[in-house]
């Protein structure tokens, strides 16, 4: 997964992109409607991600009379390893043939800071995020006994 963040003000722009691996576990209820080919669904979970790499960009503005080039900072030793998230989501299902069209918003809240307690950036920053997607999903088989079978 990767994350983009930045902040800016007149003599600096901060950009930074972190990357990591997520382990997601979630229990989804779908609602099913014997008139409507739409199946509604609601879900709740929590993820836990580990943060690989934490890359900055810096540009300065300078003083009107030098260049500064951008600088790129690792940030890893500065970042929480361990991110914890708790998430809900609602979203809307269609099946046409043996595809499956899928829209879902999530809203993911972080349980952590990204960063550490030392050292020179102790700023409390937690990364709540909402999340809109859509999928498709093709079946290749169903079971006799699948609702959706029919």
């Amino acid at each position: 997964s990767v994350t983009r963040y930045r902040t800016r003000n007149e003599a600096l722009r901060y950009e930074e992109e972190l990357t990591s691996i997520p382990l997601s576990l979630a229990l989804k209820k779908m609602f099913w409607f014997s008139r409507s080919p739409w199946v509604p669904y609601v879900s709740a979970g929590a993820t836990y991600a580990w943060l690989d790499a934490a890359q900055a960009t810096v540009e300065r503005s300078g003083d009107g009379v030098r260049l500064l080039a951008p600088l790129r900072v690792d940030r890893a030793a500065e970042r929480e390893r361990d991110q914890w998230r708790l998430s809900g989501a609602l979203g809307l299902s269609r099946k046409v043939g043996h595809t499956v069209i899928q829209v879902e918003c999530r809203y993911d809240h972080a349980l952590s800071d990204l960063t550490l307690d030392v050292g020179p950036y102790t700023n409390p920053i937690r990364l709540s995020s909402v999340v809109v997607s859509a999928g498709l999903q093709y079946i290749i088989r169903y079971h006799s006994r699948n609702r959706i079978y029919k």
